[in-house]
């Protein structure tokens, strides 16, 4: 699994491009959801819709900094596509670290 590093209290920024066996993931009519839990089995801490950029797998994903003021440690999130068909993919599965900020 990878674990992503990020410090408490910072703005997390990232462009995702979706593929799949190297073709890009049509996003029409669909929405992209990026979902965090303490533990998989916990209740959901967050929730953030991606931004689509381009209907051929392009995303952005920016949670402000309020929200990433998580405590420190460990959790799990987890990047979703679903379809207005109800076909549904989860292609991004990680971990993120959530690490102790000096300037506050």
């Amino acid at each position: 699994m990878i674990v992503v590093e990020h410090t408490q209290g910072d703005t997390y920024e990232q462009k995702i491009t979706f593929k799949a066996k190297e073709n890009a993931i049509n996003l029409e009519n669909c929405v992209v959801k990026f979902s965090v839990r303490k533990k998989p089995e916990m209740p959901l801490i967050l929730e953030k819709e991606l931004e689509i950029l381009d209907m051929s797998g392009e995303c952005f994903l920016e949670v402000s900094a309020d929200d990433m003021n998580l405590e420190l440690g460990d959790y799990y999130f987890d990047i979703q596509i679903t379809w207005d068909d109800g076909k549904i993919l989860t292609p991004v599965k990680w971990k993120i670290k959530i690490t102790y900020q000096i300037t506050k």
